[in-house]
């Protein structure tokens, strides 16, 4: 009886798996597969896939029927070695044996356990997952484009129909038989004709807009099928069709104070030397320079602040209003107290009781938008390039301005800070001016702005506040 019934539950869980291959989540090895896969979500597929092989599963497990990581692992390994095909959580592992420095020799002896899939398949995912590595960045490179493109039609588009209103306009006063003076048509004028009181953009607001496709098309420069449809869609979601000349002043008010927010660049240098165990002349030690990059996204977007033009002449502000006044001294005071009680509960060990009454956050105007908003950070990748060669170091602002500055035929919308330490301002800068003489923006390699980050500054401040309180 023992053997029959083995038999027949053998046979019920083969059925099962081999049904359950033709649909199970195991089949999706894309990378936004891969990416979305849940050990949890498989365990349940399986618990409603395959109710006898999970009940086996769980059996096995005994008091761990919980251990989800464990019992997709073994169900997974089971179900690759029957159908060659279910491969996702074996490729979920080999990116973990990837990061970790995994040798070829260990991928050989784990694929043949069905645990991982072969190296060469490995590498080829991981090529794979780093085809878009930088989507996201150019995504908001051209959020801006678009904005721009679509304020600009839109502009456009306001000074269209402002002339076609005004020509409207004339012609009506010339049926009026007062196409003599038109041409030299005054205030006094439109005093005697009861229109003093009224302004262009009051003469002109109830006229309907003109949204017509052909129209646009043949009167806009700026016109583009993208930018036309996104233009709609703006106006649609301010007020319903027609519309007048007052409500897309409104409209382009709210476009110019909402734009997408930007992104700067850092990079840094990565250098490193690589020691040969049996040197000769055509196998020395290697000197390695490389450029790392990566893309941060602005959390505040503050349209208020002017960055056109300066805010004065330099030489007509008064010293007063540079240096500290009691007010911003007692501010700094305050900010010093809080920062130096973080440091006191965190490092004095009679003082540890007070780390839940110490302040964690100093309030700001722009405190509610960085508690909401998170920070994205996307890496950018190594640029086989030293930034200690001045051909290098124009390669790296030449690729970090044709692929994530925005523009357009050559204008720059936007200019990208680029930050990094002293020395990468200085040879950024450096690269600039070497070419000064260029024709355009693009050409004079403006659409950058170097910047310095004060990592080394922060460095040395840890170091001496280790020290201070190590020798406490």
């Amino acid at each position: 009886m023992r053997p029959l019934a083995m038999g027949k539950i053998k046979e019920l869980v083969k059925t099962e798996c081999n049904n359950y291959s033709k649909v199970s989540m195991l089949r999706n090895t894309d990378i936004q597969s891969l990416k979305s896969f849940s050990c949890k979500a498989f365990t349940d597929e399986l618990d409603t896939e395959t109710p006898y092989f999970s009940a086996v599963l769980n059996g096995v497990a005994g008091s761990n029927i919980n251990d989800v990581p464990s019992k997709a692992m073994a169900a997974a390994v089971l179900l690759k070695h029957a159908h060659q095909r279910l491969t996702a959580h074996a490729y979920r592992v080999a990116v973990v044996f990837m990061a970790g420095g995994a040798k070829t020799s260990i991928y050989n002896r784990l694929n043949s356990s069905g645990l991982v899939v072969s190296y060469k398949q490995a590498i080829r995912k991981q090529r794979e997952f780093g085809e878009d590595f930088d989507a996201s960045v150019k995504w908001w490179k051209r959020s801006i484009e678009i904005h721009n493109d679509t304020l600009s039609l839109l502009q456009e588009m306001a000074e269209y129909n402002r002339n076609k209103s005004s020509t409207a306009r004339k012609e009506a006063i010339d049926r009026q038989h007062m196409s003599a003076t038109l041409s030299t048509i005054s205030s006094h004028d439109l005093h005697d004709l009861g229109l003093a009181a009224l302004s262009i953009d009051d003469v002109f607001n109830e006229t309907p807009f003109e949204l017509s496709k052909e129209v646009i098309a043949s009167k806009c420069p700026s016109y583009s099928q993208e930018g036309y449809e996104n233009c709609l869609t703006i106006i649609s979601s301010h007020k319903e069709l027609p519309i007048t000349s007052s409500d897309m002043t409104d409209i382009i008010n709210s476009a110019t104070t909402n734009p997408p927010p930007v992104y700067q660049i850092i990079g840094d240098n990565l250098d490193f030397s690589v020691k040969t165990r049996h040197q000769s002349k055509s196998n020395p030690n290697k000197s390695l320079h490389w450029f790392n990059l990566h893309a941060v996204r602005n959390r505040v977007c503050d349209v208020t602040l002017d960055d056109t033009v300066s805010r004065g002449d330099l030489g007509e502000v008064d010293i007063s209003q540079l240096l500290p006044n009691h007010g911003l001294i007692s501010e700094l005071r305050r900010h010093f107290i809080i920062l130096m009680s973080r440091v006191l509960v965190r490092n004095v060990e009679a003082l540890r009781m007070f780390e839940d009454c110490v302040i964690k956050h100093i309030h700001h105007r722009y405190s509610d938008v960085q508690n909401k908003v998170p920070t994205e950070e996307i890496p950018l990748g190594l640029l086989i390039k030293n930034e200690n060669v001045t051909s290098d170091m124009v390669d790296i602002i030449q690729h970090l301005q044709n692929n994530y500055v925005p523009m357009q035929d050559g204008q720059v919308y936007e200019q990208v800070l680029f930050g990094g330490d002293l020395l990468t301002e200085e040879r950024a800068r450096n690269a600039q001016w070497a070419f000064m003489e260029g024709d355009s923006v693009t050409d004079r390699l403006e659409g950058i702005i170097p910047k310095h980050e004060d990592w080394h500054a922060k460095l040395y401040l840890y170091e001496v506040r280790i020290i201070l309180f190590t020798c406490y």
